[in-house]
C-alpha cells in the first residue's frame, strides 16, 4: 500500500494529469490505493514498477540503489522513453512517460500481434505536442519503411476535451510501428494512446456487443456506426424533424438540414459528399472546375496514387486519369504548384518535386485530347507598380470577376536568414495595371488554407494557424475556422465552421493543404491533412438572401453570401444579382473595421506601399508613413495623399531588396547587394544631378556561401547556416522548414555537425545506439561476443537502398542474427565472452576494460566498440595517460602542449624542445620579479611537474632565489652554461618556504649564458607556488652616511640661497606696487567742491588740535575687492609759522590715501569724537573711479 501511495504522489508531482487512465472515484477512498497500480500498469509500467530508495523505478528494476531501466526507457526513475520498446500484450497503453517529454528525443514502439493480417487499433486518450515540429508517426508494419498511416502533432486531446476529432487508427498488417520525434526547441505534455489487438472498433464504445473482429459490433438501440459511437437521432432532431429509426436518421423539416436537423438552410450549411468510389487521401494538391467535374492534380500522399484525377460532381464518382505513357511527356510528381483553367486546358506551373528540387516549368493538360504538353521551361518577369509586397509560401489566391482583382491572403513569410512568421496580410493585384494594393488584414494568421470568391465574398476555410510567437490553442494547428472577407466593405467576419455535431464523419474537420472549388454556388473542399491524409469532400451551401424580409437582417446576416436590400422592391437579393441589374436604390451596410490602422501605416517604410492601401495612410516629408495626417514637428510637413501616389514612382528607396533574406536571392535583383551584416540593401548613384538605382559592381559583392540545396552531406550542410534532414537526405535553408516539410515529411533534422555521425545506420558502432535510431537494426556476427553491424531494417529483416527506394533483403543478415527490438544478451564488443547473460568475463582482452569491454585501458586509446582496437598513447615520455577515445595526451608537465605533448606553450612564455630525449619546457623567469602559479583549474588536474629557468645578467652580484609552495612538492636546482655542463646544486628539496643565495664568485654570471634550472615535481593539483630570482648589491654603511650627509648639506645651502633671492624679489614687487598705486591715484579725475571756511583765529598752541588725528573724510571710494579703499579728506596747508594764510591762497588742500577697510573700536571712536568737537563732516559729490585692489599705508598727495 505504501508503494501505491508513493506512486500516486509521484504522479501528482510529475503533472501526469490527463495522460493516465481517467478515474473519477474519490481519492480518499481506500479502494483507490489498490486500484491505481492496476490501472497504471497499463499506461506507465507494463513490466511493473519497483521502489528504489526514495525513487520509483517506473520501467526498470532497482540495483545497488539506482534504477536499471528496461529497454527503451531512460531517466533517474526510468520514467521517460528513449529507445525502442516492443509490445506484444493483447492490449495496453503507449506513453512518452511521466510529465513533459524531453527535447531532442527519439522513441519507437513496435506492436507485434503474432499473426499476419490481424488488426491493431489505436485510440488517443491524450495528445499534446508542438504543432508541425514534434510528430508521432504511425506505420502499418514493423518499420519506418512500412506504409504511413498518420503523423500527428499539435494539441488534439487534452483533459478529455477533443480539440480535433481523431479517428481510430487501424493497422491491418499484424504489426504497428510508432515513432516519436521531438526537436531541440520546445516540449509539452506528450501523449497517451491505448492499443488493442483483434478487437472491434473502439470496443463498440460501450454501446454495443463485439461479435468478432471481422464481423464488428452489434449496436444497442439508438446507436449506429462502425463503433456504435453515433446516436441515430442526435438531440432528438433538434425539434426540426422526425426520427426514422428504421433508416437510422432524422427526416428534417423544410429549411433544416444536418444529422440533427440543427442547420437552417437559409443561413448556410455544411454537408458531406458521399462518393461512389473512394480514393487515397492527399494534400498540397490543386483542384480546378471544368464543366461538371473537379480535376485534382499532384499533391503529397502516403500511398501511391495517380497524379491526375477527376471527380464527377453530378454522379459523385471518382475517375483516375493516366498519363500519356506512350509519348513519355508527363510532368513529374509534385506538390505546392499552381493550376488554372484556360481554353479547355489545365495550365500547371512550378511546384516542388519528390526529390526536393523546386521547378518553374509550365505544363498544359488538354482535357479534350487527354494529354500533357510542356509549354515553357525558364523564367519570365515583368515590373510591378504601387505597393511593394513580400512573397511567401502557403498563401491563397483567387480572382474576382467583378473587381478584376486577384486576392492573395495569408502565408508563411521569412523575417531573416533564420526567422519566419505566419501572416494575416491581404494583397490585391490588378492584372490590367500590374499593380498591388494592401487591404485590411484578417487578424487571423494562417497558411495552406483555401479561399473561394462567391457572390461578393471571399470565403477562407481551414489552414495551419500555429505560430510559435503566439499562444498555442488547440485549433490552430489544424484549423476548422471559416472566415469571410467582404470585398466591397474591406471587412472580415467569422462564420459558422463545421463540427462533429453537424457532419457525419470521424476524420475531423480542421485541416490544411486542402483545395476548394466553386460549383453551382456551393463550395467543395477536398482532401487536406490533419495528421492523416484526407480524401473526404465537404460541401458548403451558402444561405438564401430571399428568405430575409427585413433590411437590417439582409445586410448583416452571416449566411456565407453577401446580401443587399433593394429599396425599390423591398426585397433582399444576392449581391451578384444586383450588380448585373440596372441602377437601383440599394442598402448594404458594412461592418466596423477592427484594425489598428495607425500601426499598419507605421509598418510601411516606402512611399508606394504607404499610399497604395486601404488604411488611410499619408506619406510625410520626413520619410515616414502616418495614418490620416502627419505629426506636427515644428516644421510644416509636405503631406502626400493617396491620389498623389504617382509621385512615388521616382522614389529611389522603392525596392524589394529588404525583403530578400539570403545572399543568392538578394543578387537576383540588379539594384540589390548583400552586405556583411547579412542584410540586402538597395544601391543608388548620382548621375546628371539625378539619383537613380544602380547595380553593385561584382568586385564589391561578397562571395555567397554554397547554397544549402546543393550540399549533399550532413557535415557539409551543418557547416553553414543550413538544416539537414536525415530521413530525406536533404539540406535546406534554416528558415524554410515550414515550406519544404509542411506535412511532417522530415522525421529528423539537425543543424549541429556533431550529430551527423549518428544519423546513418552504418556509422553506428554499438547495438544500443543502433536500436535507438528508428531506421536501424543490429546484425550480430554470430560469435556471441557482441560484434555486429548496424543496418537499415525492420523487425522482419534488413533493408537496402536500391537507388529509388528501400527494399527487404533477407540475405544481408541471417534471421537468427538479426535483432530489431532487443540487443543480443552478450555485449562484450568482441573482447570477451559472457559467463552469464550480459556479464562479460574479466579481465577483458585486447587492452580493454569496462562492464562491456567498451573502453581502452589506461595508457591506451581508440574505439574498442564493436571489435575496435586500442593503441598505446604516444606522449614523448611526458605522460602515460591520454584521452581513451581521441588519444590526446594528458601532459603532466605544465607548459607542454600538443596532441602528443610535442610542443611548448610559447604564447605563455614557455620555451624548450619536449620532443628530444630528456627535453622539456621551461618558464623563463625575469630577474627581479615574483611569480605566482595557480594550478587549480579542471584542465590542470593532470599536472605533476613544472620547470623554470633564469639567466643572471650582472656578473658581479650574487643571485637570491625564493620559492614558496602551499602543498607538498620536491625541488631540484641546477646550473649550466654554453661551455660548462649542467650540474646539480640542490636535489629533492622539500618545497616549503625558503630562500637560497648563490655567490657570483663561485658561479660565472653574465658569461656564456649561465642559466639556473628549477624543477618542481611530485605535487598534485590543486597546487599554488610563488617563485623569484633577484640580484641586489651589498650595502656599504660608511659610504651611505657620507653620501647622505653631503647631499643634505648641499640641499641646505641651496635652500638658504633661494630664501635670500625670494626676499629680494618680494621687496622689488612692493616697490613696483607702490608706483602703480601712485599712478592710479594721480590719474583720478577732479571735481569742484564748495566748502565754507571759518575765518576765526586758531590757537596753534591748543593741545586739542594735536589730538585730533582722526579726521572725517569727505569721500571713501571702495576698491572692487571690498578689502581696500581710497580715502579723501580736506587738510589745512601749513603757513610756515605765520598766523594768516598768504594772500591769494585758501590754505586748504585735498588729500587722498589708500587704506585698508576695517572696523574701529567703539571706545577709540568715542574718544576721538569727544576730543575733536570742532571737526566737521564735509561731503563730496565727486564721481570717482574704482581703484586697483591693493592695500597700503596712508599716502598723502
Amino acid at each position: 500500500m505504501m508503494a501505491s501511495f508513493l506512486m500516486l504522489s509521484y504522479l501528482i508531482k510529475a503533472k501526469f494529469k490527463g495522460k493516465t487512465f481517467v478515474c473519477h472515484s474519490i481519492i480518499g477512498s481506500i479502494v483507490l490505493f489498490h486500484v491505481l497500480p492496476t490501472l497504471l500498469s497499463h499506461s506507465i509500467s507494463p513490466s511493473g514498477s519497483s521502489t528504489c530508495g526514495d525513487v520509483l523505478c517506473f520501467h526498470g528494476t532497482c540495483h545497488d540503489g539506482r534504477c536499471i531501466c528496461d529497454n527503451g526507457w531512460q531517466g533517474s526513475a526510468c520514467h521517460r522513453c528513449g529507445g525502442r520498446i516492443k509490445l506484444d500484450a493483447p492490449s495496453g497503453y503507449i506513453s512518452d512517460g511521466i510529465g513533459n517529454y524531453s527535447t531532442d528525443l527519439q522513441c519507437t514502439w513496435i506492436i507485434e500481434s503474432g499473426m499476419n493480417e490481424s488488426v491493431i487499433r489505436l485510440e488517443f486518450v491524450h495528445f499534446e505536442t508542438e504543432c508541425s515540429w514534434d510528430h508521432l508517426y504511425i506505420f502499418d508494419g514493423d518499420s519506418v519503411f512500412s506504409p504511413v498511416l498518420a503523423a500527428f502533432s499539435g494539441i488534439l486531446v487534452r483533459d478529455g476535451h477533443e480539440f480535433q476529432r481523431i479517428p481510430e487508427i487501424s493497422a491491418h498488417s499484424g504489426r504497428a510501428y510508432l515513432y516519436f520525434y521531438s526537436d531541440a526547441a520546445y516540449n509539452m505534455s506528450g501523449f497517451n494512446i491505448s492499443y488493442s489487438i483483434n478487437t472491434c472498433p473502439k470496443n463498440c464504445s460501450g454501446h454495443g456487443v463485439c461479435v468478432s473482429p471481422s464481423l464488428g459490433c452489434t449496436c444497442d438501440a439508438g446507436y449506429d456506426g462502425e463503433a456504435c459511437d453515433r446516436l441515430i437521432c442526435p438531440n432528438d432532431c433538434s425539434g426540426h424533424g422526425v426520427c426514422d429509426r428504421e433508416q437510422h436518421k432524422c427526416n428534417c423539416d423544410y429549411d433544416f438540414v444536418g444529422i440533427d436537423c440543427s442547420q437552417p438552410q437559409f443561413e448556410g450549411f455544411w454537408t458531406n459528399v458521399n462518393a461512389i468510389k473512394t480514393v487515397k487521401g492527399r494534400a498540397l494538391h490543386q483542384s480546378v472546375l471544368y464543366e461538371n467535374s473537379m480535376y485534382v492534380t499532384g499533391g503529397e500522399y502516403y500511398e501511391p496514387e495517380e497524379f491526375l484525377m477527376r471527380f464527377d460532381l453530378k454522379l459523385k464518382k471518382w475517375e483516375t486519369i493516366k498519363g500519356d505513357i506512350e509519348s513519355g511527356v508527363v510532368p513529374s510528381e509534385r506538390f505546392g504548384h499552381s493550376v488554372v483553367l484556360h481554353n479547355n486546358k489545365l495550365i500547371m506551373f512550378g511546384g516542388m518535386l519528390k526529390n526536393g528540387s523546386i521547378t518553374h516549368d509550365l505544363w498544359a493538360y488538354d482535357i479534350l485530347r487527354q494529354r500533357w504538353d510542356l509549354w515553357v521551361e525558364g523564367d519570365d518577369y515583368f515590373s510591378l507598380s504601387c505597393a511593394i509586397v513580400k512573397g511567401g509560401f502557403g498563401h491563397s489566391s483567387c480572382y474576382d470577376s467583378l473587381t478584376k482583382v486577384i486576392y492573395v491572403f495569408g502565408g508563411y513569410h521569412s523575417l531573416g536568414a533564420s526567422d519566419t512568421i505566419l501572416v494575416d496580410l491581404l494583397y490585391g493585384y490588378n492584372y490590367r495595371f500590374k499593380s498591388w494594393i494592401l487591404l485590411n488584414p484578417s487578424q487571423s494568421p494562417r497558411y495552406l488554407h483555401s479561399a473561394t470568391i462567391i457572390n461578393g465574398l471571399m470565403l477562407v476555410y481551414g489552414g495551419n494557424g500555429y505560430n510559435a510567437s503566439h499562444y498555442n490553442s488547440g485549433d490552430r494547428c489544424f484549423s476548422p475556422q471559416f472566415l469571410s472577407y467582404e470585398i466591397s466593405c474591406d471587412t472580415w467576419r467569422t462564420l459558422k465552421d463545421p463540427s462533429p455535431a453537424i457532419l457525419l464523419s470521424d476524420s475531423g474537420f480542421g485541416r490544411y493543404g486542402h483545395s476548394s472549388i466553386l460549383y453551382e454556388d456551393s463550395i467543395y473542399i477536398f482532401g487536406g491533412f490533419n495528421g492523416v491524409m484526407l480524401s473526404s469532400i465537404l460541401k458548403y451551401s451558402p444561405g438564401d438572401c430571399r428568405r430575409f424580409s427585413i433590411a437590417d437582417e439582409c445586410g448583416r446576416v452571416r449566411a456565407g453570401t453577401k446580401c443587399v436590400w433593394n429599396k425599390d422592391k423591398n426585397v433582399c437579393l444576392p449581391f451578384s444579382v444586383q450588380k448585373t441589374s440596372q441602377a437601383v436604390s440599394l442598402y448594404s451596410p458594412c461592418d466596423s473595421v477592427y484594425a489598428n490602422f495607425t500601426e499598419l501605416c507605421q509598418r510601411q517604410t516606402l512611399c508606394p506601399s504607404c499610399l497604395a492601401n486601404t488604411y488611410g495612410c499619408v506619406w510625410c516629408s520626413s520619410g515616414q508613413c502616418a495614418h490620416q495626417k502627419c505629426r506636427k514637428t515644428g516644421v510644416k510637413d509636405e503631406i502626400k495623399s493617396i491620389s498623389d501616389s504617382s509621385r512615388c514612382e521616382d522614389d529611389i528607396r522603392s525596392s524589394n531588396c529588404d525583403k530578400l533574406h539570403n545572399c543568392h536571392s538578394c543578387h537576383t535583383e540588379y539594384q540589390c547587394g548583400w552586405q556583411r551584416d547579412s542584410k540586402c540593401y538597395t544601391f543608388v548613384r548620382d548621375f546628371d544631378n539625378k539619383t537613380d538605382k544602380n547595380a553593385l559592381r561584382d568586385d564589391l559583392k561578397p562571395v555567397c556561401e554554397q547554397p544549402c540545396h546543393t550540399r549533399t552531406t550532413c557535415e557539409n550542410c551543418t557547416a553553414g547556416s543550413c538544416m539537414w534532414c536525415s530521413s530525406t537526405r536533404r539540406c535546406i535553408e534554416s528558415n524554410a522548414y515550414a515550406a519544404i516539410f509542411p506535412i511532417a515529411q522530415c522525421m529528423e533534422w539537425t543543424i549541429h555537425p556533431y550529430k551527423c555521425s549518428g544519423l546513418t545506420c552504418s556509422d553506428i558502432q554499438s547495438c544500443d545506439r543502433c536500436l535507438k535510431n528508428p531506421l536501424c537494426g543490429w546484425c550480430d556476427d554470430g560469435t556471441g561476443t557482441g560484434v555486429g553491424i548496424c543496418l537499415e531494417g525492420a523487425s522482419t529483416g534488413p533493408y537496402k537502398w536500391n537507388g529509388t527506394h528501400y527494399s527487404l533483403i533477407m540475405s544481408a543478415c541471417p534471421a537468427n542474427d538479426w535483432h530489431f527490438a532487443h540487443c543480443p544478451e552478450c555485449q562484450c564488443n568482441g573482447h570477451s565472452h559472457c559467463l552469464s547473460p550480459n556479464v562479460c568475463q574479466k579481465p577483458c582482452n585486447h587492452l580493454t576494460e569496462g562492464s562491456h569491454c567498451q573502453y581502452c585501458m589506461a595508457g591506451y586509446y581508440g574505439n574498442p566498440m564493436n571489435g575496435g582496437n586500442c593503441t598505446p598513447c604516444s606522449c614523448h615520455s611526458h605522460s602515460v595517460f591520454c584521452n581513451r577515445e581521441s588519444g590526446k595526451c594528458h601532459c603532466t608537465t605544465k607548459g607542454i602542449t600538443g596532441h602528443h605533448c610535442e610542443k611548448c606553450d610559447e604564447q605563455n612564455n614557455y620555451i624548450g624542445n619536449p620532443e628530444e630525449e630528456g627535453g622539456s619546457c621551461f618558464y623563463n623567469l625575469t630577474m627581479g620579479y615574483q611569480y605566482t602559479f595557480n594550478m587549480s583549474k579542471p584542465d590542470d588536474r593532470f599536472y605533476t611537474r613544472i620547470n623554470f629557468m633564469n639567466v643572471p645578467m650582472t656578473p658581479d652580484i650574487d643571485v637570491e632565489f625564493m620559492i614558496q609552495c602551499q602543498e607538498s612538492a620536491l625541488v631540484n636546482i641546477s646550473i649550466g652554461s654554453a661551455t660548462f655542463p649542467i650540474r646539480t646544486l640542490h636535489e629533492r628539496l622539500e618545497c616549503g618556504n625558503f630562500k637560497l643565495r648563490f655567490s657570483h664568485d663561485e658561479n660565472l654570471f653574465g658569461i656564456e649564458n649561465t642559466t639556473f634550472y628549477v624543477n618542481v615535481f611530485a605535487f598534485s593539483t590543486p597546487f599554488v607556488l610563488q617563485i623569484s630570482f633577484s640580484q641586489h648589491r651589498t650595502l656599504d654603511l660608511l659610504q651611505f652616511f657620507v653620501t647622505f650627509s653631503s647631499c643634505f648639506l648641499t640641499l641646505l645651502i641651496i635652500a638658504a640661497i633661494l630664501w635670500k633671492i625670494k626676499q629680494k624679489y618680494d621687496l622689488y614687487r612692493r616697490r613696483q606696487q607702490l608706483f602703480v598705486e601712485m599712478e592710479q591715484m594721480a590719474s583720478r579725475p577732479f571735481a569742484t567742491v564748495v566748502i565754507h571756511v571759518n575765518r576765526e583765529q586758531i590757537n596753534l598752541k591748543d593741545n586739542r588740535s594735536r589730538d585730533c588725528d582722526n579726521p572725517t573724510p569727505i569721500a571713501l571710494e571702495p576698491c572692487n575687492t571690498g578689502k581696500a579703499a581710497v580715502l579723501s579728506l580736506i587738510v589745512r596747508m601749513p603757513t610756515g609759522g605765520a598766523l594768516p594764510t598768504p594772500a591769494g591762497q585758501t590754505g586748504i588742500a585735498i588729500a587722498s590715501a589708500l587704506v585698508s577697510l576695517g572696523t574701529v573700536p567703539l571706545e577709540h571712536k568715542s574718544n576721538k569724537e569727544t576730543d575733536c568737537p570742532n571737526n566737521k563732516v564735509m561731503n563730496s559729490s565727486n564721481k570717482l573711479n574704482n581703484c586697483p585692489t591693493t592695500t597700503t599705508n596712508m599716502t598723502g598727495v
